[in-house]
């Protein structure tokens, strides 16, 4: 199932000459919060530099760029607002590690150690749960609040992206949303774990780097420009 309906939003300019690469990313629909990194390959991404630019999407007002963060790949972020605190997956090389940050300064307040090696991560509220994407592949769990497994059930991907680059991952209450690069598609599963349909991310032959869901509307960051851009898309009927 494939939908055209792709539209760009934004523009973020990354931040630095040096700190431009775009990787995780979260909207609120009113704000666009896009981590960009300085990849330090000698220390295989342990030595990254990150900085966070939050931007109005309404206006295209830069907001605040966060100072210089220790954040490895950053390659998810989410938003639990129970506790006010954004969380962002650091990926490579630290694959267990989460980073929690002050949404009113974006600075770091805390690190977390998973009991899981992930990719992406993002939070439902009415759920008050977690659903992490498992590094080495496309498989997914859930969390609780506390950040224990909150089953004991692996769920297992689609047949159909096998082999496709995993990115980020974005929720509502009735399905879960991965992004996937290179044929740049969005899969789409149930909370049970069933896998229900992919649908094409259209971000004009951009890499998609993460994905959230807000008052039923998707929204897919992806590299182009002197930064990134950030997309809404429209899902298949009946998926919101």
């Amino acid at each position: 199932m494939c939908t055209d309906n792709c539209t760009p939003l934004l523009s973020v300019k990354k931040p630095e000459e040096s700190i431009k690469t775009p990787q995780g990313g979260y909207c609120d629909k009113e704000y666009y919060y896009q981590i960009f990194i300085q990849k330090d390959f000698a220390s295989n991404e342990e030595n990254n530099i990150d900085r966070i630019v939050k931007t109005e999407i309404a206006t295209g007002r830069v907001v605040m760029t966060s100072p210089p963060l220790a954040l490895n790949h950053a390659n998810d972020m989410t938003y639990n607002a129970r506790i006010d605190k954004f969380i962002v997956c650091h990926n490579n090389p630290n694959r267990h590690l989460i980073s929690f940050l002050d949404p009113e300064t974006l600075t770091v307040t805390d690190t977390l150690s998973l009991p899981c090696l992930i990719f992406s991560i993002d939070y439902n509220e009415d759920r008050n749960m977690y659903v992490v994407g498992l590094a080495g592949g496309q498989s997914f769990r859930f969390l609780d609040k506390n950040f224990r497994f909150a089953d004991d059930t692996v769920h297992l991907p689609t047949e159909i992206t096998k082999g496709y680059i995993t990115q980020g991952v974005g929720c509502d209450n009735r399905y879960i949303y991965f992004v996937l690069f290179r044929q740049n598609v969005i899969t789409v599963y149930d909370w049970d774990g069933n896998f229900v349909t992919v649908f094409d991310a259209h971000v004009n032959g951009h890499e998609p780097e993460n994905i959230s869901i807000a008052d039923g509307t998707v929204y897919v960051g992806s590299g182009g420009g002197d930064g990134s851009i950030l997309w809404e898309i429209l899902p298949p009927e009946g998926l919101m």
